[in-house]
């Protein structure tokens, strides 16, 4: 009987196959990027990680056990996450001080209320929405970080979330949140285990659709 972390992933393999192939990330390994399409990204991921650091705050006062506090407690900060920023930034010529922030666009919105709904009260369903993000960044790293050096500020950023560097970035936790889950889902219904594999296929598609929305400039339909 396969574990259920090996569900999950196992049908969420379109979806991450979907991330890896989508322009956003191609056009990173090939330096085609656009500026623009790095600035309206790193704009939105700096809103969506204060969000993104409260779903884990929210797990960790959500927890059964100390064990379970201890998991979630690093990722209430997302510190380690602004040099990545720095880099996509300093390849776009310019600092987050010059281009400052900017009002989500509808898929951060939509995501981070997914994430917030989905977690909101029960501590495994606060953790199955978070790990999308943490497991697609560290998939895509381990796949299209040999593709390139760590030589370009933009082979650095998928290098960081291949846990190539480790003394910025450490991607363990993805194995342990889905370890804690494998060991506890002898407690939940099937009721609820339907629940969360639609939640982690949901936060899936959620990360396509923010590279997307990055790449082709996504606003809302009363500012465009």
């Amino acid at each position: 009987m396969s574990k259920f972390s090996e569900t999950l992933v196992e049908q969420a393999q379109p979806i991450l196959q979907a991330v890896i192939s989508h322009p956003f990330l191609q056009e990173i390994i090939t330096g085609e990027i656009s500026n623009d399409a790095l600035i309206t990204y790193v704009q939105q991921d700096e809103y969506y990680l204060g969000e993104y650091a409260k779903a884990f705050a929210n797990a960790y006062l959500l927890a059964n056990d100390d064990a379970q506090r201890a998991l979630v407690a690093p990722s209430i900060t997302t510190e380690a996450e602004i040099i990545a920023h720095e880099w996509l930034l300093e390849h776009a010529g310019t600092t987050l001080a010059e281009v400052g922030l900017a009002k989500p666009n509808p898929n951060t919105v939509a995501y981070l209320n997914h994430i917030k709904a989905s977690g909101a009260h029960n501590y495994f369903y606060q953790i199955t929405a978070v790990l999308p993000c943490m497991w697609i960044y560290r998939e895509f790293g381990h796949n299209l970080g040999p593709k390139v050096g760590t030589d370009t500020l933009l082979g650095r950023w998928l290098h960081l979330y291949a846990n190539d560097m480790p003394e910025y970035f450490e991607m363990s936790i993805v194995d342990d949140l889905f370890a804690m889950l494998d060991t506890h889902m002898t407690e939940l219904s099937a009721y609820d285990q339907a629940n969360l594999i639609e939640i982690f296929l949901r936060g899936c598609e959620y990360e396509y659709h923010f590279f997307d929305a990055a790449y082709r400039q996504q606003k809302w339909l009363y500012e465009a």
